[in-house]
């Protein structure tokens, strides 16, 4: 850099401030070299005359003549909104801790549930704001399970006559003898038993509420977004049977009453997104979710944990 001379303190400080607003983020285009304009999209213009000198600066991408400089700082909002709508099929599995004695119960039902392929549907609202990604939304999500309850039937297969000696005697005939049996003659029934299964569907419908923060980072035209939080989840409804605690043989509705209104769970996921334009772009998420407090209410005869695996898939559209 040469500069002129002679230089004054006034030139001092201009040439400070220029080099200031050179830095990384501030941007500036030079359109004609004899009467420079710096302009930006969503830029504030700034207009500094400078003369007495015809010697040309250049500090970082700031160029200075002798002739008018418009100096542009880059005022551009890093703030971007985006919508997103999805939908993610995934499978759980479960784990029960018997409360309060009820071992048998407990082990009743693990053994025969099993958990069915699960859903979640809704819309989320996105901030990214530079390389951090802020998220909520609303979700519907059904967990659905299958309980196999076995039943121990008991028929009449045959009836039969049995004939019991009760006594015997003997008859002297001359020379000959006679044994003679007393006998008795009752009826008797054979009974046998079967084992029947029939299969019970139950869904359990929750309100979900994600709050997740994620970084991310870009390759090309993919879009990687590693993402961790906490989901609320409000619940709905229930419905279904289960077997009576008190007699495995008989089922009852499932009801409600026993089901704690709100459950969190923490949630881990990477999105990758593939941007279709600057507007738009295809997400597929693979996540894992986990319940920190069970499904049911205090105190009853079990707790119930979930752990999730599944798979989302969505589209995104810049606000």
């Amino acid at each position: 850099m040469i500069l002129p001379k002679p230089i004054t303190t006034k030139l001092f400080l201009f040439i400070v401030v220029l080099g200031l607003l050179s830095k990384p983020g501030l941007y500036s285009q030079v359109t004609d070299p004899n009467n420079i304009t710096v302009s930006h999209p969503d830029s504030v213009p700034g207009k500094i005359n400078i003369t007495e000198y015809d010697t040309v600066f250049i500090i970082g991408d700031t160029i200075i003549v002798t002739d008018t400089v418009f100096v542009y700082i880059d005022r551009q909002n890093n703030l971007q909104w985006f919508a997103g709508f999805f939908v993610s099929p995934f499978q759980s599995v479960s784990q029960y801790n018997e409360n309060g004695g009820h071992s048998n119960y407990t082990s009743e039902i693990e053994n025969n549930t099993k958990n069915g392929l699960s859903n979640s549907w809704g819309a989320n609202l996105e901030l990214q704001t530079r390389k951090i990604v802020c998220q909520s939304g609303i979700q519907r999500t059904v967990f659905k399970e299958q309980f196999i309850h076995k039943l121990f039937e008991f028929g009449l297969d045959t009836i039969a006559f049995v004939i019991d000696t009760v006594d015997t005697y003997f008859i002297v005939n001359n020379i000959d003898t006679t044994w003679v049996y007393v006998t008795d003659t009752l009826w008797q029934t054979q009974n046998d038993s079967s084992l029947s299964e029939s299969l019970l569907r139950n869904e359990i419908k929750y309100l979900e509420i994600p709050l997740l923060v994620g970084y991310q980072f870009t390759y090309n035209k993919l879009i990687f977004i590693p993402n961790t939080g906490v989901i609320l989840g409000i619940f709905s409804s229930n419905t279904g049977r289960t077997i009576k605690p008190q007699d495995f043989s008989q089922t009852v509705e499932a009801g409600n009453s026993n089901f704690r209104k709100y459950v969190w769970s923490v949630y881990i996921s990477t999105s990758i997104r593939y941007s279709i334009n600057q507007n738009i772009s295809f997400e597929v998420t693979p996540f894992y979710r986990y319940n920190l407090n069970s499904f049911y209410s205090t105190p009853y005869y079990y707790s119930h944990h979930r752990q999730s695996a599944g798979i989302r898939f969505g589209i995104n559209v810049k606000l």
